[in-house]
């Protein structure tokens, strides 16, 4: 059976799509004292103990501990800030690793990226730029746009716009920020997106 372990802040809405794939699939759900949630041992050991399957952690915990063979592999999501490539490298060798990318203004994440340490010779999954942030999630669309709003060739820089269903509708009470940050997708054929 399949055990999630509840990292994120119940405030944090990690949370919620952490105790909802558990409960929705039927899993258990681990809940933990917050003083285990460190990095080191103690983590470890409830990782073990419990024998967690699948959990998202932020890759700066991540990069403060060992991989502990003990531990059974699991399905390692990672998100909330970016991955540095020789976390994903380490973790990804024994462990399913997906990079997980979603700012505050879409809900959990927009896009996701799996290490497969047997195609890292590949140009798409060398981690030599960084950790990718992968494609987007189904009803989710990513656009790279330049100063001008146009869209830019692949593999050229640009601003990351997100359209889709777990777009937020803007932030409360805050209607020139919400103007600012949430704009019409100008490459939807449906108005209003």
């Amino acid at each position: 059976a399949s055990s999630v372990l509840q990292f994120a802040s119940i405030s944090f809405d990690a949370s919620i799509w952490e105790i909802a794939m558990a409960l929705a699939s039927g899993a258990r759900l681990i809940l933990a004292a917050r003083e285990v949630m460190l990095p080191g041992q103690p983590l470890l050991d409830l990782l073990r103990q419990q024998a967690v399957s699948h959990t998202l952690l932020p890759p700066a915990l991540l990069a403060g501990m060992q991989d502990d063979a003990q531990i059974a592999p699991l399905t390692l999501l990672v998100g909330g800030e970016a991955c540095p490539p020789d976390v994903a490298r380490h973790w990804g060798r024994r462990h399913r690793f997906i990079n997980a990318y979603g700012p505050s203004e879409i809900t959990v994440c927009a896009s996701t990226w799996e290490y497969r340490p047997e195609s890292a010779d590949r140009a798409e999954d060398r981690l030599d730029s960084g950790t990718p942030i992968g494609r987007p999630l189904a009803n989710t669309r990513i656009y790279i746009l330049d100063a001008s709003g146009q869209l830019v060739p692949r593999g050229v820089a640009g601003e990351i716009w997100i359209g889709g269903q777990g777009v937020a509708i803007g932030y409360l009470n805050r209607p020139d920020l919400s103007r600012e940050r949430f704009c019409p997708d100008p490459f939807h054929e449906t108005p209003g997106q």
